[in-house]
């Protein structure tokens, strides 16, 4: 499956209001993961340690996990103030990813806003589907 690139490189030397507001653009993603098997209390104890970490990284502005009523999808939301943020925290996770999947499978994955071209070459593993800003606010 090929995966969308977004468009994130401006024209050289252009400032529009679009690019700044590209540049200046937080990152978002929801992570959905099925829990394999007898794992659940491994999944728990990595995402502990994980989180932990997580809380350190000054840019990144949420990262929260939820797990259904029958304990076997798990979803994670994180936002993040740019794509250095996002940066920051794939070298947090890095180091996690083994032991993750040794618990977890992932079902899918959606990034929300603009990351720059190296995240996106990143993430590019996951098979993101990439979904840019139309309209909204937050506060």
């Amino acid at each position: 499956m090929e995966v969308r690139r977004l468009p994130v490189k401006p024209s050289p030397g252009d400032l529009s209001v679009s690019t700044r507001y590209f540049m200046a653009q937080t990152i978002s993603w929801l992570l959905e993961a099925a829990i394999l098997p007898g794992k659940l209390q491994d999944f728990e104890a990595v995402g502990a340690e994980l989180l932990k970490l997580t809380e350190a990284e000054p840019g990144t502005l949420c990262h929260e996990w939820f797990i259904s009523d029958d304990q076997t999808t798990y979803q994670v939301y994180a936002r993040f103030k740019d794509s250095d943020a996002v940066l920051a925290h794939i070298e947090t996770f890095s180091p996690f990813v083994e032991r993750l999947l040794e618990s977890s499978m992932p079902v899918s994955f959606q990034v929300y806003g603009l990351p720059s071209e190296k995240v996106q070459d990143i993430l590019a593993a996951y098979q993101p589907v990439y979904f840019e800003k139309v309209h909204g606010f937050h506060r």
